[in-house]
């Protein structure tokens, strides 16, 4: 059906408005390329179908998953009305990447989720992308625009932002929190082993590693000053910890500087031990089983986090999910509608990931989580609680389910993943369940669901692209509940005792760097400050906390009009 038998009968709001325009504008010529770039639930698939409309050319769309592909057609179909008697048929295809195919000469290109471009399929859409074909691209999470991503979508960017969505009524209002476990040595062998590696290095050159730090603060403390801060090499920082640990003083001529005085890092101990003795096999060992490697005559690269995949994969998190969800249902009782997202779908011996299943497995042996009567939606499986199967059998397609204790299961190789994450998304939406466990894979980007309130990361993501995926599945409004606010927990492990015990907060400190949300004076800003300043302690100091902060937490999670409040959804603040 041509375009001028249909027209885009969904309304734009202002802001959109503004955005299809600079992108119609953007994407005048034959070979422009450009993106859009707004937080989940702003309407990117509603712009670029408008810019569609505007541009009356064929229109060739590609996703990453075929749950994608059916919320696009779906979004199609809602979006045209023919101008004509019979249906619209508007000149759209949808398709997966894997999926490529050739796209029609002229077409506009619409890459949605055009974050992974970078990687290997941004090759096979180079390939057979021509001169003639406009690039659109749509992501709430953009690359630099270098490299195979800027070749795909140009270098400029129409972008909207998150916050004044909020504060005009367009996103629901939301608050990032967070939950804090303590775990022992025993719950994280992995960073337990490296570190008592790196002791027993330190046991073996003894006098010789003591000798050197001295000699490096006493010989050579200008040239290392001077690498501090035009290099930023980490050594002199690393010498002066080990020195304060051991009860020593510092060279009178540096300033009382709080980072020379905290106790050493893993990180810390590997480079002072590879700069002492690099040829050490001892400390080469050392090295390896800490998970770093040399990269130069003072400096060490870490290639395997033993830290943060030891805590990440710790039950703890799960005990944490389990607590905090209580507090969520007591706050929402039956309104409650949650998603639990991790890293994997199957559990593994040895693992350094959580997964769905076990995360399942663990909600369904607690009465308070038991009560959310969960599901499990993944790649390879679909769980239902036992409480809940008989409410959802006269709805699940006619096959081989098995009962497996707690709990229904099915081999899902029969059943096509659209549909039973369709299925998944109606349930949890209705209030069936009010609880999916899922992985970040199938749910934590590009899904859509408006009823979620409360999103759970049990993922060890830390790649912002990710994060700010995984935050936006709480973001979008809810036709059926206008007032809706979201809460976001970041699960924390926490080993006090153990050196590299706090690469967990270290790294959410590093994801909430460049995240906005809203403080409790009703400030817009960035950082782990605006959830709570505790979170800013070293370990030793936050774990006797931990209790007072879940506390203020918990509060917070409930107080949703506070938050409503806080985020002055519908005011006009100039006149404030």
């Amino acid at each position: 059906m041509p375009w001028s038998r249909l027209a885009a009968g969904s309304p734009l709001r202002r802001y959109q408005r503004r955005a299809v325009d600079a992108l119609v504008a953007a994407l005048a010529e034959p070979g422009a390329r450009t993106s859009l770039v707004a937080p989940p639930g702003a309407g990117k698939t509603r712009c670029a179908l408008h810019v569609a409309a505007a541009l009356e050319r064929p229109v060739e769309v590609r996703v990453p998953t075929t749950a994608l592909v059916a919320q696009w057609k779906a979004r199609v179909a809602d979006t045209f009305v023919s101008l004509d008697e019979g249906p619209a048929e508007p000149p759209v295809r949808v398709a997966t990447y894997a999926g490529l195919g050739r796209f029609e000469p002229g077409a506009l290109v619409i890459l949605d989720e055009c974050h992974h471009l970078a990687a290997r399929w941004g090759e096979a859409v180079l390939a057979v992308l021509g001169p003639e074909h406009r690039v659109l691209g749509l992501t709430a999470t953009p690359l630099a625009p270098e490299g195979r991503y800027g070749e795909l979508v140009g270098a400029r960017s129409v972008v909207v932002d998150a916050p004044p969505l909020v504060r005009e009524g367009h996103l629901s209002p939301y608050r990032d929190l967070a939950w804090p476990v303590l775990v022992d040595a025993d719950e994280v062998p992995g960073l337990a082993r490296a570190s008592a590696a790196l002791a027993e290095a330190e046991r073996a050159l003894g006098e010789r590693l003591e000798n050197w730090v001295a000699r490096q603060l006493r010989e050579d403390l200008v040239a290392l000053t001077e690498a501090r801060f035009v290099r930023e090499e980490g050594l002199l920082v690393a010498l002066c910890r080990h020195r304060h640990a051991r009860g020593l003083s510092l060279p009178n001529d540096l300033p009382a500087d709080p980072e020379l005085t905290a106790p050493p890092t893993i990180h810390d101990r590997a480079l002072l031990l590879h700069a002492c003795a690099p040829e050490d096999p001892a400390v080469r060992a050392a090295l390896r089983e800490a998970g770093y490697r040399p990269a130069g005559p003072r400096r060490v690269v870490l290639v395997r986090d033993a830290g943060l995949r030891g805590l990440a994969a710790t039950p703890a998190r799960v005990r944490g999910a389990v607590e905090l969800l209580a507090a969520e249902h007591r706050a929402r009782a039956d309104g409650l509608r949650a998603l639990v997202l991790t890293d994997r779908d199957v559990e593994r011996t040895g693992s350094e990931v959580l997964s769905a299943r076990q995360v399942l497995r663990a909600f369904v042996a607690d009465r308070r989580t038991d009560a959310l009567d969960p599901i499990l939606v993944t790649g390879s499986a679909f769980w239902v609680d036992d409480d809940l199967w008989p409410r959802v059998r006269p709805r699940a397609p006619d096959l081989p389910w098995r009962e497996a204790g707690d709990h229904h299961e099915l081999d899902v190789s029969g059943w096509p993943t659209a549909e039973r994450v369709a299925l998944a998304t109606r349930l949890l939406s209705e209030g069936v369940t009010r609880c999916l466990v899922g992985t970040r894979h199938l749910l934590g980007e590009g899904w859509d669901c408006p009823a979620v309130n409360c999103v759970v990361d049990l993922t060890g993501i830390v790649a912002p692209i990710t994060v700010n995926q995984v935050r936006g599945r709480a973001g979008r409004p809810d036709p059926a509940d206008p007032s809706k606010v979201a809460s976001i927990w970041d699960v924390v492990a926490l080993a006090p005792g153990l050196p590299g015990g706090d690469r967990m907060l270290v790294r959410l400190r590093e994801r909430h760097a460049h995240t906005f949300g809203v403080d409790d004076a009703g400030r817009i800003r960035a950082g782990l400050a605006r959830i709570d300043r505790d979170l800013l302690l070293p370990p030793a100091a936050l774990a006797p906390r931990v209790e007072a902060l879940r506390g203020r937490m918990v509060a917070r999670a409930s107080d949703i009009t506070r938050t409503a409040e806080l985020w002055a959804v519908g005011r006009d603040l100039s006149l404030i």
